[in-house]
């Protein structure tokens, strides 16, 4: 029942930020000081990073909220987007460490960093839902989703482990079917 009223709520966020890129399309008026952002490329070929600034200077200025922040997170993830995605999931922590969306949001991104195979940004994520909020809703994904990672990695021994504790933690899951079915392919 909370994984349906999680989903609606999720596309009720994605169906926000379409509605606001409509208006934002829509709107070319605007003057260039109040819509444009200043971006910065550092000159250096091997830190290709971009920072994205508001034109006023700051980011706090900008006022928005864990909700439609995270639904921006969602929508960056559904496109591929890896830039946009790790900018606002950066963005994300700094500003809502304390919102019930923070699993949410570090399980998508170690589902993103699984998709580059940076799996040790993945692994980390991954440890922090684990660490900050051991008995929360993405707590038995997260563990499944850490032995896949390690699986990926090829550390078979370490995986199986993940998988035992998802069995143990959270015995009738999905997650833990799935940790069953991993375990015997192990095996073979």
């Amino acid at each position: 029942m909370r994984d349906r009223e999680q989903l609606r709520q999720d596309n009720q966020d994605r169906q926000m930020v379409l509605a606001e890129k409509r208006k934002q399309t829509l709107t070319k008026n605007l003057t260039r000081s109040s819509a444009v952002q200043a971006i910065h490329m550092s000159a250096h070929p091997q830190n290709k990073k971009v920072v994205v600034a508001p034109a006023t200077g700051r980011a706090d200025d900008l006022k928005i909220s864990d909700r439609e922040l995270y639904s921006e997170l969602l929508a960056t993830y559904d496109r591929n987007d890896v830039f946009g995605f790790h900018s606002r999931l950066q963005m994300f922590q700094s500003r809502f460490a304390q919102s019930p969306l923070m699993e949410d949001a570090l399980y998508l991104g170690g589902l993103m960093s699984i998709s580059e195979k940076n799996y040790g940004v993945a692994l980390k994520n991954f440890n922090r839902i684990l660490k900050e909020h051991p008995h929360g809703h993405k707590a038995a994904a997260a563990l499944f989703a850490k032995g896949a990672t390690l699986k990926k990695m090829n550390l078979p021994a370490q995986a199986r482990q993940s998988w035992v504790q998802v069995q143990k933690g959270f015995p009738g899951s999905p997650e833990s079917l799935r940790a069953d079915a991993e375990i015997k392919i192990l095996k073979r």
